[in-house]
C-alpha cells in the first residue's frame, strides 16, 4: 500500500496558456467563533508519476475575509508543499491566532495549485496528494522548543525544549 489513503489530488490546469486557469483552489470554509493560537496541519505525498516538475507550485494556505469591510482580505498565509529529491512524503501545517477582532470573520484553508505555462505540464507531474487534514487549537509541541530572552536584559534567558511522550 501507498503512504497515505483516502488522499485529495490537486492539481492545475495543464493547458494553460497564460490567459487560462492561473490558481486552483480546494478550501473549507468557516466562521470564527473563537480565538485562540490554531494550526492547519496535513500530509502531503508525491503524485505517483513523479513531484512539479514544469514550474507548478503547490502549497497550502489559511485566509481571513472580514465580510463587514467588503469581504477584504485580513490574513493571508501560505506554505509551499514542493518536495525534496528524496522525499516521498512531508508533514506540513499553517500555523496562525484567531483574537477577539476576528470573531465573526470568515476563515477559509485549504490547497492551492499554481501553474506557468509550459507544454511540459501534465495532471500527473502538476500535482500534489493530501491526507490527514485538521484544523485544532495549537498544542505544545517539538516545534516552540528554542531559547527565550529579553533584549533589554542581557546575559540572561532559558531555554525550553519540547518532546513527545510515546507510551
Amino acid at each position: 500500500g501507498g503512504a497515505l489513503s483516502n488522499m485529495l489530488r490537486v492539481y492545475g490546469n495543464q493547458y494553460n496558456t497564460n490567459a487560462g486557469c492561473q490558481r486552483t483552489l480546494i478550501f473549507q470554509e468557516m466562521t470564527v467563533a473563537e480565538t485562540g493560537s490554531m494550526v492547519f496541519s496535513f500530509d502531503v505525498a508525491k503524485d505517483q508519476f513523479g513531484a512539479p516538475a514544469n514550474g507548478e507550485i503547490t502549497g497550502a494556505f489559511v485566509k481571513l475575509l472580514d465580510p463587514n469591510n467588503g469581504y477584504a482580505t485580513v490574513m493571508f498565509k501560505r506554505v509551499q508543499t514542493n518536495f525534496a529529491e528524496n522525499s516521498l512524503t512531508d508533514r506540513g501545517y499553517v500555523e496562525f491566532t484567531l483574537t477577539a477582532e476576528h470573531v465573526g470573520m470568515i476563515l477559509q484553508f485549504g490547497f492551492y495549485n499554481d501553474v506557468v505555462p509550459a507544454l511540459m505540464q501534465s495532471w500527473g507531474t502538476s500535482a500534489a496528494l493530501y491526507d490527514n487534514v485538521t484544523l485544532d487549537m495549537a498544542a505544545i509541541g517539538p516545534a516552540h522548543s528554542g531559547s527565550f530572552y529579553n533584549v533589554d536584559q542581557p546575559g540572561h534567558g532559558f531555554s525550553a525544549e519540547f518532546g513527545v511522550l510515546n507510551g
